[in-house]
């Protein structure tokens, strides 16, 4: 992306960006810059530009502009580009690109308004063209100073720890003030002058090829999580081992695609559902066409969009490795419960370097098959495999007045049959997903259902949101929350099961924590991830971003419910004889629950 911006700001913390992002499908984040490694104080017009990779699975591209704190900022001539195949970049046409249309005094096709800052269309100042959008901040007035949390360290406190044997750090953990700020003089001339100065340097783009970006990406994201991941008091890891081990490792690689592998095992000795390393590995990845369980202790092929494979095909060996060995190595990437773990691992088995041949042993009826298949683009990625084993309907009404809804129904449908369900005996509710069935015009939120089944008000498990004042985690607050739901008409009163499996993680596991606590269903199947929390991002240099949790949530009765998730009440083990059949267990066993509960 590339646009002319010029601004007229000064002083410490007032500046002009532009930023982009991508939209992934399944909510996911992907490519986001808003330029916070390099703002922008030049007043003149200049064009700044960057770029990043856009996700296979992305759905939305936004981009634009923003002035931060006081000052005034101008835009201009905004232009998207993108790569082609054959290696050129092309011009994606964007509406109103320099301002010049206006409808009414508001300039078209953006979307712009902060309270506190003027947005107009400027004839004055342009650089290209006639016009430019401006946004300056309004607000003489200096916003209230309020305390971020009631509790808050008092001067003269400090952090006395042992960095190593013999080597000891105190630190203050207040500040004085005076007006608002720090004690000690700012000459704001001089700082604004060595910002221009340091805005003209053109800078390499950091790359984790480079050991020094390596060190200290590892020793940022591990601070963060060392103060803030809200879990430790229930995953049981040395954090401090792991920080030698990952700096040790850090050292020993010598690519960001090496130094990717090295993270993603550093996040997953945080045992977190969440725990996620985005990242765009130089060496594309591919996949296999197949989707695959672990069944009998054998690695089992469910689903297949190839030939070459067949429902009930057990996995003998991958590139000389054996099934179990592979998932078991699958399993040092993935951060999470036991289950999540397991099941995420298994939607990464045959993934390898784009365009490589995988070789397998397969044993089909006893008999073992040499079989070699292309790794082409994945079909799935760590959260969902898109090879389906069953084609899952969203809504259906089977026999004896029983039910079928799929988490992937629509809001229209599921309403447009809220009288079908008041009269219903039984609802199976399926929260398994079949890799293609999202609708997102018309989006459901199965905790929408509760209302209609509850007589009393209920609510949710409680959020915790960490107050952290202290270094370690020490002395931790809480702002608590939850969700309140008033029961709503027609009253659907149904025997239901769900059908769960390790993929229900997060909100999933808030709206299903409400049926478990209030006992308004049975579980079929697996547990639930045994992740909950809002998460967090940790953006690091050479095109890392990490997710992990920020919130720590308990369940109803406040017990762990991290890494416990919710428990099936009739729990399902797979054969591979049904999956050879192509029957559907899981079903099979709601129907036989609602049958002994109608």
């Amino acid at each position: 992306m590339l646009a002319r911006v010029r601004t007229n700001v000064s002083g410490i913390g007032n500046n002009g960006h532009l930023w982009l992002r991508v939209d992934r499908e399944n909510k996911q984040p992907g490519f986001f810059y808003n330029m916070d490694d390099r703002p922008i104080v030049n007043d003149n017009w200049k064009e700044y530009e960057f770029s990043g990779v856009v996700d296979e699975d992305a759905k939305m591209i936004f981009f634009g502009g923003f002035l931060r704190g006081d000052g005034k900022i101008w835009f201009d001539d905004f232009k998207l580009f993108y790569k082609s195949q054959e290696g050129d970049w092309r011009k994606i046409k964007i509406s109103n690109p320099g301002f010049e249309e206006n409808d009414q005094n508001n300039v078209k096709s953006w979307y712009y308004g902060v309270p506190g800052f003027n947005f107009a269309s400027d004839t004055n100042e342009k650089s290209e063209g006639n016009k430019s959008l401006s946004i300056e901040k309004i607000s003489d007035k200096p916003e209230p100073i309020s305390k971020l949390f009631d509790k808050y360290p008092n001067i003269g406190e400090t952090i006395n720890e042992e960095i190593s044997p013999g080597l000891l750090c105190q630190i203050p953990l207040a500040l004085y003030s005076k007006n608002n700020a720090t004690l000690g003089t700012i000459n704001n001339n001089l700082i604004d002058s060595l910002l221009i100065a340091l805005d003209t340097i053109k800078l390499p783009l950091y790359s984790a090829n480079d050991e020094n970006t390596r060190l200290g990406n590892v020793i940022n994201a591990w601070n963060v999580l060392q103060h803030f991941y809200p879990y430790f008091d229930v995953v049981k890891v040395d954090w401090d081992d792991v920080l030698t081990e990952t700096l040790t490792e850090a050292l020993q690689v010598n690519t960001s695609d090496e130094f990717y592998i090295t993270l993603k095992r550093m996040i997953a000795k945080l045992q977190d559902g969440h725990g996620y390393v985005y990242y765009k590995p130089e060496q594309p990845i591919g996949g296999l066409p197949i989707k695959v369980d672990w069944i009998e202790n054998q690695l089992v092929i469910t689903g297949s969009q190839d030939s070459l494979f067949k429902k009930g095909d057990i996995i003998g060996m991958i590139d000389d490795i054996t099934g179990k060995a592979t998932l078991l190595n699958e399993e040092k990437y993935v951060s999470g419960s036991p289950q999540l773990i397991r099941f995420r691992a298994l939607n990464e088995i045959g993934n390898g370097p784009f365009g490589s041949i995988a070789h397998l042993e397969i044993i089909r009826g006893g008999e073992k098959i040499a079989v070699e298949s292309k790794r082409k683009t994945k079909n799935g990625n760590l959260f969902f495999n898109n090879v389906a084993e069953f084609g899952f309907p969203r809504f259906k009404k089977l026999s004896n007045d029983i039910y079928y809804i799929n988490s992937s129904v629509t809001k229209t449908q599921f309403l447009d049959s809220l009288q079908q369900l008041s009269k219903a005996k039984g609802i199976i509710f399926d929260q398994r997903y079949d890799g293609k069935s999202t609708d997102y015009k018309d989006v459901f939120q199965p905790s929408e259902i509760i209302q209609y089944l509850v007589d009393t008000t209920v609510h949710s498990a409680w959020w915790n949101i960490p107050q952290t004042i202290y270094p370690n985690r020490k002395d931790v607050s809480y702002l608590q929350s939850h969700w309140t739901i008033i029961p709503k008409e027609p009253r659907i009163r149904a025997k239901i099961v769900f059908i769960n499996v390790p993929a229900v993680v997060s909100y999933g596991e808030s709206y299903t924590g409400i049926f478990e606590n209030y006992k308004l269903a049975e579980f079929v199947g697996e547990p639930t991830a045994g992740t909950n929390g809002n998460v967090n991002f940790i953006n690091l240099p050479g095109g890392f971003k990490i997710m992990w949790t920020g919130m720590k949530v308990l369940k109803h009765d406040g017990s762990q419910h991290h890494l416990i998730g919710i428990q099936p009440t009739y729990p399902v083990k797979r054969t591979i004889k049904a999956v050879k059949e192509g029957r559907d267990e899981y079903f099979e066993k709601a129907i036989e629950v609602l049958k002994t509960k109608i």
